[in-house]
């Protein structure tokens, strides 16, 4: 798993003047809120889903070719 410290998780301010924060790994609102300074109280806290990162995550295939010679 990702260490939470590591993260950092990027602000996108709404037009009613609160800020999202966004996980960078799961993608997920992981609090709206003003003032922007609060949210950091929520990023700590955050844990990406298992159920989530497994949909995130691609299926490893693996993928052989006949050899034709």
């Amino acid at each position: 798993m990702i260490d939470r410290q590591a993260k950092s998780f990027p602000h996108r301010r709404n037009s009613d003047g609160t800020c999202d924060s966004i996980c960078p790994v799961c993608f997920r609102t992981i609090a709206r809120h003003l003032p922007e300074s609060e949210l950091a109280a929520y990023e700590s806290d955050h844990s990406c889903d298992a159920d989530t990162l497994a949909y995130l995550t691609p299926a490893r295939t693996k993928i052989s070719f006949a050899d034709n010679s």
